[in-house]
């Protein structure tokens, strides 16, 4: 169907989008609190058993948005870890400057030095163009952003070879349905899935398992509240229109019949909640692969 332009396609819309929309139902300070925790409690066991204080620490961050988790990472490890060099992926330039200002404002631990390294591109393009693609990392995350490489299993075959030995991959899936179905049953929007098998905690655990790594997961109780999206004069409800079909300005550059057939569509999967709301469920989970 022509007309249609990709969210991030348009990088103003795509900023605002998730910035002022999705932001405002993907519960992220719920989100960020559990992988928060998660990590002080359980990854960084791992990377303190493994890795001497005083050498340096590497961290990849894949995908990294406004770099929210990759910020509590940096602030745990450097109340360990003497010497960290964070390098920071992620297509979108609007989001990775707001990772800038506020990695540049916040205030490290004193015993941490930060070597801090971005990188504007999409991940394949930082394996082909950047130097620091062929570096080790004690630590790879990739927060939300695995759905967006394509070939899984040649995506983390690649990131699995720039692990150090002992090293620790920790990565977020939303196996939301809403989501997922929306591109694999709509093979008309550009952004669709077609004939390719969705990403599932299920592939990752495989492929991992096949490569000798450990896993273990978390799986996090997070709901979206989609009323929003159901009103027609929503302004939220545009953005959110936006985000789940990947198309910027949706609402104004589709035919009302398609339109009407996705809210008919996203409506079955979502539940009353007792104050009135509609929800779907997010089936947000924390997988961590390591040797």
């Amino acid at each position: 169907m022509s007309g249609m332009t990709l969210l991030v396609s348009d990088p103003d819309r795509y900023h605002d989008v998730y910035s002022n929309g999705f932001a405002r139902i993907a519960m992220k300070e719920t989100v960020l609190q559990e992988i928060s925790q998660y990590f002080d409690e359980h990854v960084m066991t791992k990377l303190t058993g493994a890795f001497p204080a005083e050498d340096q620490f590497n961290l990849l961050g894949v995908g990294v948005g406004e770099g929210h988790h990759e910020q509590h990472f940096l602030k745990t490890l450097g109340s360990h870890f003497s010497s960290i060099m964070n390098v920071a992926v992620d297509r979108n330039e609007h989001l990775l400057e707001s990772f800038k200002i506020n990695a540049c404002g916040s205030t490290p631990d004193e015993k941490s030095h930060r070597d801090m390294q971005w990188f504007n591109g999409t991940l394949q393009q930082f394996f082909d163009e950047s130097p620091l693609a062929n570096c080790k990392y004690n630590l790879i995350s990739a927060i939300y952003s695995m759905h967006h490489v394509g070939d899984i299993e040649t995506t983390f075959t690649r990131l699995a070879s720039m692990v150090k030995d002992n090293g620790v991959i920790i990565i977020v899936l939303s196996e939301s349905t809403l989501v997922e179905e929306t591109l694999l049953q709509n093979t008309w929007l550009p952004a669709s899935y077609g004939t390719h098998e969705k990403l599932t905690k299920e592939k990752v655990i495989t492929f991992a398992k096949q490569r000798g790594y450990t896993i273990d997961v978390r799986k996090m109780n997070i709901k979206w509240d989609l009323t929003d999206l159901f009103e027609e004069k929503s302004e939220l409800g545009d953005k959110l229109v936006d985000s789940l079909t990947s198309v910027a300005h949706f609402r104004r550059t589709v035919p009302a019949e398609k339109l009407n057939e996705l809210i008919s569509f996203w409506r079955s999967f979502c539940s009353n909640g007792e104050d009135g709301r509609l929800y779907a469920p997010a089936d947000d989970v924390i997988i961590t692969a390591s040797t």
